[in-house]
């Protein structure tokens, strides 16, 4: 039975992992998401100063220079808001004799164009027949008059495109080396050579430089071909240019684009047999997904950022009367006319959308004549967009009202501001208003430095409505103009911003859903690892005897592995966990990071409660996650990874006992009943119902985030509500029997944590590189990032404010310090504690209080110290109140002498301080409009900015949250929220306040009424054994809630994923010990209801 179902199941992952790879190709291959986007150049309106659609052209045909039809193809091309032409340059009918040159019928072309602003594009191509006279031996008639290639010597060609650089310098910029040298009919029907090509290129490139240093320089663009002989696949042909040195000798890579009977969104996938075992094989059709492919080889070459222009670009649409085996063409399935005008439109419309380095698309092509090859029977003349007599196609039109309405919006990719026609002056005569009409979700403005510049705020309004500010500094930097936008054409107003400031500009789209690509490959990968390995262990022997050399191999191997490595697996898995999780997030491939997620899988079987205590160490570093997407973003933190892959593990055991119970027989109850949920409730502590009531509130909350921001509100509501959540049920589960050395070490993985931020917060203060010089002005050192505000330099270390690191702090000092102060066995000497947990959490508490003062977080500093007096007064030390007292004084009496105005504004009413009021005041104003249901989930800072800022809070006017956690509570969670924070908070400081927990020592009182007893150990001093660190650690876990609470009043508390995290485990690990002191009591049969139940 287990057999054929791992069999079964081994079956559905692995078809659910072909699924899930094939939705990633289909949806994102190639696809450009997120802000980490390459400057390319030559590829927007801006850079190019003309429309970047084009056409081509086939004036050469026509033989009078003076031709009507020249200006009526011209005109109509301007007309129809064309930025270029691309026209061939026929080597051989500029050079009919050799040695004797007619450039008439191209110099008045080029002037023709140059009058109507048209850029035209050379292709330099098709030598005369007596450069070619070893090419052409043995050539059939046909041959010869159909096949072109290279001449004979390269150096007449180099000539050539020297002499016609020269002749058109200052009238033509571009120029095309060749076209398609991947066909043998281009290469003179010979084998086809790349590295040849190579050496062709470099030596046009250097001639036409030389003729023209200003020229751009084309590579050819390479037929879509998978044959393999006597053609090249044009990927492997580009390859191998590349290695041949080529990637140095030209400006801008030519590719074709063509749809071949499909529509611009077909995304098939479609792998080719005659491609096995070779290097390159594509995976898409050769159609429009064609060019993400090449573009993929540019980036293994180190050319990602260089542009790639469409040389030639359509859908063939022959006559409606042709046959249907007529209309199967070697260029597709002809569509109807309409077709081919509305693919062209939404073809253009994908590649700006998705392919920011594609520059220039020329359109093939315009208008056909009764040459050769373009016959009415050819379904090559059924290309065009005009017919014979210049009546223009659907095509035209659609095309001509995309190029005047459309054609100058930016789209995804980097847009210098110089003359960009989507960023544009709003009709004010001071040039001060400015509009951006932009296609995408997001836009980021790059500002140029001025010295000596003023601070002033720049009003914002998006789509007429969303009105906001950002503020210039002066200072270089990349700023967020609008966010969060639907992905459709946006206007955004920008008043008060100088032109001449602006650098540039970013627009960028985000991937909601390619996480999902990611956790389906994990799952399912997982699935099949776990599954097949379960088939061969149900196999058994019988695999040794179906393969007889390996699988005896492998019963021998399997052997060796369970005697030397199996048995110890509880020393060695921890480190194979680091290791895994090193992999995922430090080695750059990402299908080498992916395995090391993979790996780690596993060993969550092995060591879940390691796995429990490393999402507590990586919590801090939730803003340094692992991009697994190159050229976009698609990220998650390592505490995430560790979660959701713990998660699954416990799923997958808990489903495999389910089956090994029905197997034996043991098989559970057919229904649950009311009682029997309850009673599971109550089991899991007095912390279920209050964090489920959270999740509820959370996901009611959903409902309430205006659309364009409802991703913020997802996000958070993973990452802060369902995964730290899961954390605590997890942390029960895998640790709720363990007591107090199961605590221990959850704080062991936090303080290690917390020292690590703080060791790099000190480097960050050691080895500064520069801050900021006004205030609240983020800048890089050379380890992150410093604050410089009210006289002094706050560190960040591996947070974006220093706010944040006092957060963090504030929840871990008192987890360090109380085994110090609270687990000594009565002897001060930490030096001769025995624990050498003591003795490294004293050492921990160095350079985590020096981090802390040197964060200068107020609220920081007021919360550590509200936490040490609470576990003092806890505990009833006087000896412990009188120093307290003291050193309170003594911070009393100095403040006279501080000259810090960090410091000094706290008596002063000046800086952050009075801010807050004004904040929370704004937060009121917000509650008052949205009373019962609040605004949601991360939705402050869009609602608070601009409508509810305070002018005198204007410098906090980007701030995500209240400052004040029941204003943060009542604004996620509506009027509820507030109520489950007093419910939280006063579940955990009961739980803690109980003697059974907080004082081991003193009577605990008998069940049944009688005379109480007192648990005291026998042998342990005062302050030692389990029931003293019991104590030690609830101590701390107390001190660190009094933080949360007094830091929280001024600052944020939860809904932030380290803070989260912290929250929720420290529920857990207080329930841990409840438990613990529970079965204590118990045992002992001293238990007091009101205080353990």
């Amino acid at each position: 039975m287990l057999t054929v179902l791992s069999f079964i199941l081994l079956l559905v992952f692995l078809a659910g992992l072909a699924g899930t790879a094939f939705a990633d190709l289909f949806f994102n291959y190639g696809v450009a998401y997120g802000t980490k986007l390459d400057q390319v150049q030559d590829v927007t309106a801006g850079q190019l100063g003309a429309t970047p659609i084009g056409v081509n052209v086939l004036l050469d045909h026509e033989a009078d220079p003076n031709s009507p039809n020249i200006d009526k193809t011209l005109d109509m091309v301007k007309a129809g808001g064309f930025g270029y032409i691309r026209q061939i340059l026929p080597w051989e009918e500029v050079e009919g004799a050799k040695g004797k040159y007619d450039w008439e019928r191209f110099d008045i072309l080029v002037d023709k164009a140059r009058d109507r602003g048209l850029q035209v594009l050379f292709r330099l191509d098709r030598p005369p027949s007596f450069y070619r006279l070893q090419a052409m031996e043995g050539m059939s008639v046909d041959d010869k008059k159909n096949k072109t290639g290279p001449p004979d010597d390269y150096n007449e060609y180099y000539k050539f495109v020297g002499m016609v650089a020269a002749r058109y310098k200052g009238k033509v910029e571009y120029y095309q080396v060749m076209n398609e040298p991947n066909l043998e009919s281009e290469w003179n029907g010979q084998q086809v050579n790349p590295e040849r090509y190579a050496e062709l290129l470099k030596g046009a490139y250097k001639s036409i430089k030389a003729g023209d240093p200003a020229a751009k320089v084309l590579a050819a663009p390479l037929a879509p071909t998978n044959a393999l002989s006597p053609n090249m696949n044009d990927l492997e042909f580009l390859d191998r240019m590349y290695k041949a040195g080529a990637g140095n000798y030209f400006d801008i890579l030519s590719v074709q684009l063509y749809g071949l009977g499909y529509s611009p969104d077909f995304r098939f996938i479609q792998p080719d047999p005659q491609f096995e075992g070779k290097k390159f094989i594509d995976l898409k059709r050769i159609n429009l997904n064609r060019p993400a492919s090449i573009h993929q080889v540019m980036i293994q070459n180190g050319d990602g950022n260089k542009p790639a222009w469409a040389a030639e670009y359509g859908w063939v649409s022959v006559p409606a009367s042709w046959s249907d085996a007529q209309k199967q063409t070697n260029w597709g399935k002809s569509v109807t006319e309409q077709e081919q005008a509305n693919y062209l439109v939404q073809g253009i419309e994908r590649v700006r959308k998705e392919w920011p380095w594609v520059g220039v698309i020329n359109v093939w092509f315009f208008r056909p004549d009764n040459t050769e090859g373009l016959t009415v029977n050819s379904p090559t003349r059924y290309f065009t967009i005009v017919n014979e007599d210049f009546t223009p196609r659907p095509a035209y039109t659609a095309l001509q009202q995309y190029n005047t309405t459309r054609a100058n919006i930016a789209y995804t990719g980097w847009h210098p501001a110089a003359n960009d026609p989507a960023l544009q002056p709003d009709g004010q005569p001071s040039g001060a208003n400015l509009k951006l009409t932009f296609q995408g979700e997001r836009a980021e403005l790059v500002l140029k430095a001025a010295t000596g510049a003023p601070t002033f705020d720049v009003k914002v309004t998006v789509d007429g409505k969303d009105t906001h500010s950002i503020s210039y500094t002066g200072a270089a930097a990349r700023v967020t103009l609008a966010e969060g936008l639907s992905d459709s054409t946006h206007v955004a107003e920008i008043s008060g911003l100088s032109p001449g400031l602006i650098d540039s500009f970013y627009i960028s789209r985000d991937n909601h859903f390619a996480w999902l690509i990611v956790l389906g490959l994990v799952v399912c990968g997982v699935g099949a690892l776990v599954s097949g390995v379960s088939l061969f262990i149900g196999l058994g022997r019988g695999v040794a005897w179906l393969t007889p050399i390996a699988g005896r191999g492998l019963v021998v191997g399997g052997g060796y592995v369970r005697r030397n490595f199996w048995v110890e697996r509880q020393k060695w898995a921890p480190w194979a966990m680091v290791i895994a999780l090193a992999i995922f997030y430090y080695v750059p491939p990402v299908p080498v990071a992916l395995l090391g997620a993979v790996l780690f899988f596993p060993l969550c079987f092995i060591r879940p409660d390691f796995a429990v205590g490393l999402a507590l160490f990586t919590a801090p570093f939730y803003l340094h996650p692992r991009n697994l997407r190159s050229g976009g973003t698609l990220e998650f933190a390592l505490s995430e990874v560790i979660i959701v892959e713990l998660a699954a593990a416990w799923v997958v055991g808990w489903a495999w006992q389910a089956v090994r119970q029905w197997q034996t027989g043991n098989r559970p109850a057919k229904s649950l009943s009311p009682a029997k949920v309850w009673a599971w409730t109550r089991r899991q502590g007095p912390f279920f119902w209050p964090l489920a009531v959270l999740l509820i509130l959370a996901t009611i909350s959903l409902l309430n985030p205006f659309p364009e921001h409802l991703k913020e509100a997802i996000r958070e509501y993973r990452l802060v509500i369902i995964e730290p959540l899961a954390l605590f049920l997890l942390a029960l589960a895998i640790l709720g029997k363990q007591g107090a050395p199961a605590v221990a070490r959850l704080f062991d993985f936090l303080v290690a944590g917390g020292v690590v931020v703080a060791g790099y917060g000190l480097i960050q203060e050691l080895f500064p590189l520069q801050a900021a010089s006004t205030s609240d002005l983020i800048t890089a050192t050379t380890t992150g990032c410093a604050i410089k505000t009210e006289g002094v330099v706050r560190i960040c270390s591996v947070y974006s404010h220093p706010d944040n690191l006092g957060l963090f702090l504030g929840r871990v000092i008192p987890l360090a310090a109380c085994l110090p102060l609270f687990f000594n066995g009565g002897d001060w000497r930490l030096w001769k504690n025995p624990s050498w947990r003591v003795k490294l959490y004293a050492l921990a508490l160095i350079p985590l209080l020096a981090t802390l003062f040197l964060s200068y977080s107020r609220g920081a500093w007021l919360g550590v110290a509200a936490a040490f007096l609470g576990m003092f007064v806890v505990i009833g030390s006087r000896r412990w109140l009188i120093a307290y007292g003291v050193l309170a004084l003594l911070a009393l009496a100095a403040v006279p002498f501080i000259k810090i105005e960090r410091i000094t504004s706290l008596f002063t009413g000046g800086g952050s301080s009075s801010t807050r009021l004004y904040i929370w005041q704004s937060a009121i104003d917000i509650i008052k409009d949205h009373p019962l249901t609040g605004i949601g989930l991360d939705q402050f800072l869009y609602v608070y900015n601009p409508q509810y800022v305070n002018p005198l809070a204007w410098t906090e006017r980007f701030t995500s949250h209240p400052h004040n956690m029941v204003l943060d509570f009542w604004l996620r969670l509506g009027i509820l929220g507030p109520l489950l924070l007093i419910w939280l908070l006063f579940t955990f400081f009961k739980t803690a306040w109980s003697r059974t927990l907080l004082k081991p020592g003193v009577s605990l009182g008998r069940a049944d009424g009688g005379k109480p007893v007192v648990e005291k150990p026998v042998v342990e001093k005062p302050g030692s054994g389990t029931a003293g660190l019991r104590r030690a650690l609830t101590l701390g876990l107390f001190g660190s809630m009094v933080d949360f609470v007094v830091h929280g009043m001024v600052d944020n508390s939860f809904f932030v994923i380290d803070l989260a995290i912290i929250f929720c485990l420290s529920c857990a690990m207080l329930e841990i010990l409840r438990r613990e002191a529970r079965q204590t009591a118990s045992t002992a049969g001293d238990r007091i209801k009101e205080n353990i139940v």
